[in-house]
């Protein structure tokens, strides 16, 4: 079974964002976007995840977005056309898979190592993300 710990963050809320999945055995996965909000970086690294492992694994995928989980199962709904296509394509990618798939909720900066690496993670493509805008506006 993989496991993957997943966070996202925006500096400024919408402003600059980034995303990132991570495996305690050193897998990673990260990006960025100049222009977005932390429900949809919180969501675009859940859906990553689900895009690159294969079908027939096992897999778990922790988030300290309560958000994210809620609105993934239906117990939020989601009002915003930039979240509704990233969380449609999650529930398609989740009902497609083979074997076992859980989104788990966990707390986040409760010292979790993975939670803690994937929120650096996150933070630094935020940081790109900003850059990369201030780059653009010149």
């Amino acid at each position: 079974m993989t496991e993957y710990y997943t966070d996202g963050s925006s500096l400024g809320n919408p402003g600059p964002g980034g995303w990132a999945a991570v495996t305690l055995d050193g897998a990673e996965l990260s990006g960025h976007k100049e222009h977005t909000t932390n429900n949809e970086m919180e969501a675009t690294a859940i859906l990553r995840v689900l895009e690159a492992t294969p079908l027939d694994e096992s897999l778990v995928i922790y988030t300290d977005s309560e958000w994210a989980v809620k609105a993934i199962s239906g117990e939020y709904q989601v009002k915003s056309s930039r979240l509704m296509p990233i969380v449609a394509g999650i529930n398609r990618r989740v009902s497609a898979r083979m074997l076992e798939t859980r989104i788990e909720w966990i707390r986040g900066h409760a010292g979790l190592p993975g939670n803690e690496l994937a929120d650096r993670v996150a933070k630094a493509e935020a940081h790109r993300a900003r850059i990369a805008r201030e780059r653009t506006q010149v």
